[in-house]
């Protein structure tokens, strides 16, 4: 890629967020200096963050948007790139520091290969040694830690996406009264135009996960009333079982044991931890599944949107 060929819009989303939120910025804005970078951080909080990011605000390239009233995640992305003007536009989240030369390598894939519409990069653990967090990690990344395999995939997360501007908009952009899973619709949306999704697994950020307990449950139920969401609207690849009434039963009825196993079978494949720790990691994982599957069962029951 030719350094400042293009615009490249960056946007956060912000919540409640402080020092991650700088941290986050900091990694941004030092660690590409070649490229044609604006930044845009979306942020709903109660309180102005404005003064919390004084210094950050000197920067010409960092814009700051806030709203008066709660953003879900989506929501907040999608305004972000509407305030934005780049032909390229690249999420992560406030939660997340940018690795060596991100995004760089998000935007070369795309430059790459014309038939993607978004590519996605690698999420590394970046609460290593939180038993929590560890667990977070694995239950929500763990089909995009840097040991995954490049690929065309159904969808990347969005705290470490990049995507065209006009497929975004093509494909209706994000959903914004989902509070999880807006990246497996958007996936979805773009795989119904034709286009594909594209994972680099050396793109990389660090993700800092939840690291008490409390937070890290209460996080699987969201993510489990998201994932129903997908399933009752069509965008997960078996909603077809929910065209019937029986199928729609026998999924809610597994999805938590599948949950705990291809959380367990993606980490056991990839080598992403010792045995021993892996297995001390067991009734936590557990939990977090039994709470997925929770919130997944609500969604059928109290619907979301």
């Amino acid at each position: 890629m030719s350094g400042g060929a293009q615009r490249v819009s960056v946007v956060i989303p912000s919540y409640g967020q402080g020092e991650m939120l700088r941290a986050c910025l900091a990694s941004i804005l030092e660690g590409a200096p070649d490229l044609d970078l604006d930044v845009w951080v979306v942020d709903s909080s109660p309180r102005d963050v404005s003064p919390l990011l004084q210094d950050f605000l000197t920067d010409p390239r960092l814009h700051l948007v806030r709203s008066e009233r709660r953003l879900f995640p989506g929501a907040a992305r999608d305004l972000g790139i509407r305030s934005s003007k780049g032909d390229t536009v690249v999420f992560i989240d406030c939660d997340c520091a940018a690795g060596p030369g991100w995004p760089r390598e998000l935007v070369e894939g795309l430059e790459r290969d014309p038939g993607l519409a978004a590519c996605g990069g690698g999420v590394e653990n970046g609460t290593p040694r939180s038993y929590w967090g560890t667990a977070e990690y694995l239950s929500e990344f763990g089909h995009f830690t840097p040991r995954s395999p490049a690929r065309r995939r159904r969808f990347v997360p969005t705290c470490n996406m990049a995507l065209r501007r006009s497929d975004y908009f093509e494909a209706g952009g994000l959903k914004a009264d989902m509070e999880t899973g807006e990246d497996v619709a958007l996936g979805r949306s773009f795989l119904n135009m034709g286009r594909d999704i594209g994972f680099i697994p050396q793109a990389l950020v660090y993700h800092f996960n939840r690291t008490e307990a409390p937070g890290f449950l209460r996080n699987q139920y969201r993510i489990g009333r998201g994932s129903a969401r997908n399933f009752l609207d069509g965008n997960q690849p078996y909603s077809a079982w929910g065209r019937r009434p029986a199928g729609r039963f026998l999924l809610a009825a597994a999805a938590g044991p599948l949950r705990f196993l291809r959380v367990l079978g993606r980490a056991l494949a990839q080598g992403e931890l010792p045995p021993a720790r892996l297995a001390a990691l067991l009734p936590g994982l557990l939990l977090g599944a039994a709470c997925f599957w929770a919130g997944y069962l609500s969604a059928f029951l109290r619907p979301q949107g």
